[in-house]
Protein backbone atom coordinates (compact mmCIF):
# COMPACT_ATOMS: atom_id res chain seq x y z
CA UNK A 1 0.00 0.00 0.00
CA UNK A 2 3.17 2.26 -0.46
CA UNK A 3 1.83 5.48 -1.81
CA UNK A 4 -1.56 5.85 -0.57
CA UNK A 5 -2.36 8.11 2.11
CA UNK A 6 -5.02 8.90 4.29
CA UNK A 7 -9.04 8.21 2.71
CA UNK A 8 -6.66 6.73 -0.23
CA UNK A 9 -5.08 9.74 -1.43
CA UNK A 10 -2.31 9.36 -3.37
CA UNK A 11 -0.01 12.09 -2.47
CA UNK A 12 0.15 10.11 1.57
CA UNK A 13 0.04 12.43 4.55
CA UNK A 14 -0.68 15.68 3.95
CA UNK A 15 3.15 17.31 4.52
CA UNK A 16 2.99 20.60 7.14
CA UNK A 17 -0.64 20.04 7.57
CA UNK A 18 -0.98 18.19 10.86
CA UNK A 19 -1.56 20.82 13.91
CA UNK A 20 -2.97 21.08 17.32
CA UNK A 21 -3.39 18.71 20.30
CA UNK A 22 -6.75 16.49 20.74
CA UNK A 23 -7.23 14.96 23.67
CA UNK A 24 -9.82 11.86 24.63
CA UNK A 25 -10.59 11.53 27.95
CA UNK A 26 -11.55 7.62 28.71
CA UNK A 27 -9.53 4.61 27.00
CA UNK A 28 -12.65 2.24 26.70
CA UNK A 29 -14.40 1.11 23.45
CA UNK A 30 -15.77 4.59 22.32
CA UNK A 31 -12.43 6.58 23.47
CA UNK A 32 -9.98 3.99 22.04
CA UNK A 33 -11.70 3.79 18.66
CA UNK A 34 -12.02 7.29 18.76
CA UNK A 35 -8.33 8.65 19.47
CA UNK A 36 -7.18 5.72 16.52
CA UNK A 37 -9.47 7.89 14.16
CA UNK A 38 -8.58 10.93 14.85
CA UNK A 39 -4.96 9.53 14.51
CA UNK A 40 -5.74 8.07 11.20
CA UNK A 41 -7.34 11.32 9.92
CA UNK A 42 -3.85 12.86 10.02
CA UNK A 43 -4.86 16.28 10.91
CA UNK A 44 -3.69 16.75 14.15
CA UNK A 45 0.05 16.72 15.40
CA UNK A 46 -0.83 14.80 18.76
CA UNK A 47 -3.87 12.80 19.67
CA UNK A 48 -3.28 11.92 23.59
CA UNK A 49 -5.67 8.82 25.10
CA UNK A 50 -6.18 9.19 28.94
CA UNK A 51 -7.79 7.22 31.25
CA UNK A 52 -7.38 6.64 34.96
CA UNK A 53 -6.73 2.79 34.48
CA UNK A 54 -2.83 2.75 34.43
CA UNK A 55 -1.39 0.66 31.67
CA UNK A 56 -4.58 0.61 29.08
CA UNK A 57 -4.11 3.70 27.33
CA UNK A 58 -0.45 3.54 27.21
CA UNK A 59 -0.26 -0.05 25.58
CA UNK A 60 -3.96 1.36 23.33
CA UNK A 61 -1.51 4.26 21.77
CA UNK A 62 1.54 1.78 21.40
CA UNK A 63 -0.65 -0.24 18.99
CA UNK A 64 -2.01 2.77 17.73
CA UNK A 65 1.23 4.04 16.87
CA UNK A 66 2.34 0.78 15.89
CA UNK A 67 0.14 1.08 12.70
CA UNK A 68 1.32 4.66 10.98
CA UNK A 69 3.63 2.86 8.30
CA UNK A 70 0.69 0.82 7.71
CA UNK A 71 -2.35 3.33 7.71
CA UNK A 72 -0.10 5.74 6.33
CA UNK A 73 -0.53 8.50 9.36
CA UNK A 74 1.82 10.12 10.90
CA UNK A 75 -0.14 11.73 13.86
CA UNK A 76 1.57 10.75 17.19
CA UNK A 77 -0.85 9.15 20.16
CA UNK A 78 0.37 9.65 23.63
CA UNK A 79 -1.49 7.16 26.21
CA UNK A 80 -1.57 8.21 30.01
CA UNK A 81 -2.90 6.37 32.50
CA UNK A 82 -3.79 6.89 36.45
CA UNK A 83 -5.56 10.02 35.87
CA UNK A 84 -2.88 12.06 34.80
CA UNK A 85 -4.11 14.79 32.87
CA UNK A 86 -0.68 16.95 32.55
CA UNK A 87 0.06 15.74 28.74
CA UNK A 88 -3.10 17.07 27.69
CA UNK A 89 -2.66 20.52 28.68
CA UNK A 90 -2.65 22.91 26.17
CA UNK A 91 -5.07 20.81 23.60
CA UNK A 92 -7.59 22.38 21.53
CA UNK A 93 -10.24 19.56 21.27
CA UNK A 94 -11.12 17.80 24.38
CA UNK A 95 -13.39 14.59 23.63
CA UNK A 96 -14.91 13.08 26.61
CA UNK A 97 -15.92 9.11 26.56
CA UNK A 98 -15.42 9.17 30.55
CA UNK A 99 -18.13 7.03 32.36
CA UNK A 100 -19.74 3.77 33.02
CA UNK A 101 -22.09 2.09 30.52
CA UNK A 102 -25.76 1.30 31.80
CA UNK A 103 -25.52 -2.29 33.31
CA UNK A 104 -28.76 -4.52 33.69
CA UNK A 105 -31.08 -3.21 36.38
CA UNK A 106 -29.49 0.21 36.58
CA UNK A 107 -32.13 2.94 36.27
CA UNK A 108 -31.34 5.90 34.36
CA UNK A 109 -31.00 7.63 37.83
CA UNK A 110 -27.90 5.37 38.91
CA UNK A 111 -26.18 5.84 35.70
CA UNK A 112 -26.75 9.71 36.13
CA UNK A 113 -25.34 9.89 39.55
CA UNK A 114 -22.34 7.56 38.83
CA UNK A 115 -21.17 9.43 35.61
CA UNK A 116 -22.07 12.30 37.18
CA UNK A 117 -19.12 12.23 39.66
CA UNK A 118 -16.80 10.93 36.50
CA UNK A 119 -17.24 13.36 34.27
CA UNK A 120 -17.76 16.25 37.01
CA UNK A 121 -13.92 15.25 37.71
CA UNK A 122 -12.47 15.16 34.23
CA UNK A 123 -14.83 18.95 33.77
CA UNK A 124 -12.55 20.09 36.26
CA UNK A 125 -9.01 19.05 35.08
CA UNK A 126 -10.12 19.82 31.44
CA UNK A 127 -10.69 23.67 32.60
CA UNK A 128 -7.35 23.79 34.70
CA UNK A 129 -4.87 21.77 31.40
CA UNK A 130 -7.02 23.19 28.70
CA UNK A 131 -9.09 26.23 29.17
CA UNK A 132 -9.50 27.38 25.85
CA UNK A 133 -10.24 23.99 24.38
CA UNK A 134 -13.37 23.72 22.27
CA UNK A 135 -14.96 19.99 24.45
CA UNK A 136 -17.23 17.21 22.77
CA UNK A 137 -19.13 15.31 25.23
CA UNK A 138 -19.91 11.58 24.50
CA UNK A 139 -20.60 10.24 27.67
CA UNK A 140 -23.95 8.91 28.66
CA UNK A 141 -26.62 9.96 29.53
CA UNK A 142 -25.78 12.83 26.78
CA UNK A 143 -27.94 15.68 27.54
CA UNK A 144 -27.58 15.78 31.22
CA UNK A 145 -23.65 15.20 30.79
CA UNK A 146 -23.14 17.85 28.79
CA UNK A 147 -25.06 20.40 30.85
CA UNK A 148 -23.17 19.29 33.97
CA UNK A 149 -19.88 19.73 31.47
CA UNK A 150 -21.06 23.25 30.72
CA UNK A 151 -21.30 24.23 34.05
CA UNK A 152 -18.17 22.63 35.98
CA UNK A 153 -16.07 24.10 33.35
CA UNK A 154 -17.76 27.31 33.19
CA UNK A 155 -17.25 27.20 29.17
CA UNK A 156 -19.70 28.83 27.09
CA UNK A 157 -23.17 26.86 26.30
CA UNK A 158 -23.92 28.66 23.29
CA UNK A 159 -21.48 28.22 20.38
CA UNK A 160 -18.73 25.86 20.10
CA UNK A 161 -16.98 25.23 23.55
CA UNK A 162 -19.16 22.51 25.13
CA UNK A 163 -21.40 20.32 22.45
CA UNK A 164 -23.13 17.09 22.72
CA UNK A 165 -21.35 14.49 20.02
CA UNK A 166 -24.90 13.88 19.18
CA UNK A 167 -28.40 14.19 20.59
CA UNK A 168 -30.13 11.44 18.57
CA UNK A 169 -28.83 8.47 18.00
CA UNK A 170 -28.53 6.91 14.40
CA UNK A 171 -31.09 4.08 15.13
CA UNK A 172 -33.56 6.79 15.35
CA UNK A 173 -32.76 9.05 12.67
CA UNK A 174 -35.08 8.74 9.39
CA UNK A 175 -33.39 7.02 6.58
CA UNK A 176 -32.90 9.22 3.49
CA UNK A 177 -33.45 7.94 0.15
CA UNK A 178 -29.73 7.58 -0.80
CA UNK A 179 -28.80 5.84 2.06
Amino acid sequence: MAGTGPQGSPEGPRQGSRQGKVSVVGAGFYGSTTAQRLAEYDIFETVVLTDIVEGKPEGLALDINQSRAIEGFETEVVGVGGGEYGPTAGSDIVVVTAGLPRKPGMSRMDLIETNAKIVREVSENVTRTSPDAVVIVVSNPLDEMTALTQLATGFPASGSWVRPACSTPPASRPLSPQS
